[in-house]
C-alpha cells in the first residue's frame, strides 16, 4: 500500500493532504510523533485501519498495509496486486469444512503435532474412551476416518466473517469439540462488542469472537494484549507469552516490533469472555494456551 492517512479522530475521508504519508515519510519521523502518528492510520482508498510496518533488521522495506473492504463491489485501489482477490459470492470458502451431515465441523488440530491441543472428549464415542489424552486428531469428530473437510480450521472461517459478515447470521449449524449449535448463536463481532457487551456473563461458556485490532502491546510479564479499541477500558485480548511466541512464528511477524505489526489486522478466536475484578476491563482469552486456537488475517 502506497499512501495511508492519519486521522486524529477518525475521519480519514475528511482529512488534509498533509496528513496523507507513505511509509518513507512515516519512517523519517521522529519516534515519538511515529509514536503519535502510527495508531491512527488509514487506508488512503477504503479507509479502513492500516498500519505502519517499520523496516527491519534483514533489509525488509519499511511499508503500511490494511485489511481493505470492497468500494462499490471494486478492489480497493490501494491493496497490493499480490493480494488475493476478494470474493463475495457466498460461502464457498467453507465448504470443505462441512461433514457428510451438511454440518460445519471446526478441526484445530489438523496438520499439528497431535499432542499440542489437548481435546474435551466427545461424549457417546465409545471409540474414544480408551485412547490417551491429547491423541485425538479431531475434535468432535473422533472417528479417525480421514477427509481432509476441516483442514482450513479458524482460518477459513475468519476469511468468510471478513468477506461477508452475514456468515455470522446464517442458521446452518457448526459442531465444536462435539457440541453442534446454530452459527448464529456462537460468533461475537467485537466491533459491535458495546450493542451485546451487558448480556455477556463472564467465564459461562466459549465461543467465537471476531473483529478488528486497533493495537498491541506486550506486558512486562511478556503476556501481549490485543486492543479493539484506544481506550485502556475497550475489549482486549489476552495472549501468553509462550503462545506469541509460537504465534508470531506462525504469522511471521518481524522480531523488530512485532506488536506494531498486529495494528489494523483481524482475529478469530475460540474462548472465554472475561471482566477484571479489579479494573472492571473487558478481555478474551483462548479456550486452552494454544495458538491453534486464534489466527489473523492481514492484508498488504
Amino acid at each position: 500500500m502506497e499512501t495511508v492517512i492519519f486521522s486524529k479522530h477518525g475521519t480519514p475521508l475528511t482529512e488534509a493532504e498533509e496528513n496523507h504519508y507513505s511509509a518513507l515519510r512515516l519512517e523519517k519521523l521522529e519516534p515519538t510523533e511515529l509514536a503519535r502518528v502510527r495508531t491512527r492510520l488509514y487506508c488512503s482508498g477504503c479507509f479502513e485501519k492500516a498500519a505502519y510496518v517499520a523496516r527491519s533488521s534483514n533489509g525488509r522495506a519499511p511499508h503500511c498495509r490494511s485489511v481493505h473492504q470492497l468500494i462499490d463491489g471494486t478492489i480497493c485501489p490501494e491493496r497490493s496486486p499480490e493480494s488475493v482477490k476478494v470474493s463475495s459470492e457466498g460461502y464457498e470458502s467453507v465448504q470443505e469444512l462441512k461433514n457428510e451431515n451438511d454440518v460445519y465441523v471446526v478441526d484445530f488440530n489438523f496438520g499439528q503435532d497431535e499432542t499440542q491441543v489437548n481435546p474435551i472428549k466427545p461424549k457417546g464415542d465409545e471409540n474414544t474412551t480408551k485412547k490417551k489424552r491429547g491423541s485425538y486428531r479431531k475434535f468432535g469428530e473422533a472417528s479417525g476416518e480421514g477427509k481432509s473437510e476441516w483442514s482450513r480450521r479458524l482460518s477459513t472461517l475468519l476469511k468468510t466473517l471478513k468477506e461477508d459478515p452475514k456468515f455470522a447470521q446464517s442458521s446452518a449449524h457448526i459442531k465444536v469439540l462435539g457440541v453442534q449449535k446454530p452459527i448464529r448463536n456462537v460468533f461475537y463481532n467485537t466491533d459491535k462488542f458495546s450493542s451485546y457487551m451487558d448480556k455477556l456473563i463472564p467465564g459461562k461458556f466459549p465461543t467465537f469472537f471476531w473483529g478488528s485490532i486497533w493495537n498491541a502491546h506486550e506486558g512486562v510479564d511478556g503476556t501481549v494484549w490485543l486492543n479493539t479499541g484506544e481506550d485502556c477500558l475497550d475489549l482486549s485480548i489476552k495472549i501468553p507469552k509462550d503462545v506469541f511466541r509460537v504465534f508470531k512464528a506462525k504469522c511471521k511477524l518481524s522480531n523488530d516490533e512485532p506488536c506494531k505489526e498486529l495494528n489494523g489486522s483481524w482475529f478469530l478466536l475460540y474462548g472465554w469472555y472475561n471482566k477484571s475484578l479489579k479494573t472492571g476491563k473487558p478481555y478474551l482469552s483462548l479456550l486452552e494456551p494454544h495458538p491453534e486456537l486464534i489466527t489473523m488475517r492481514f492484508s498488504s
